[in-house]
């Protein structure tokens, strides 16, 4: 027999703050795969005739490629860890762990 207060929980709209820190790998494949699709989305279009772009397609395929994933780590993060998160996760991008020459 359920319950009032089961009733609510399942009828209860899950809000996107909720999401994040219950569906992180699964959020981060979906934004990286979107992210991906609006960066490349222009190179597309340029092929197809509909819109002109005067940029190399090299640059936007590698801007596509990257900008996806990054973007949806670093709000991963953020939703997961926090400010101090992100801060570690961006301290260890640009961390350099081998001498010059």
């Amino acid at each position: 027999m359920a319950t009032r207060a089961d009733s609510a929980a399942v009828t209860a709209p899950i809000s996107a703050r909720g999401m994040l820190p219950r569906y992180p790998v699964l959020l981060f494949f979906v934004m990286a795969y979107v992210f991906t699709w609006v960066a490349v989305s222009p190179m597309i279009l340029s092929r197809a005739g509909v819109i002109h772009l005067d940029l190399p397609v090299e640059l936007i395929q590698i801007v596509g490629a990257l900008a996806g994933p990054a973007l949806a780590g670093v709000i991963v993060t953020a939703g997961t860890e926090g400010r101090a998160g992100v801060g570690r996760l961006l301290r260890r991008v640009i961390q350099w762990k081998v001498g010059l020459v």
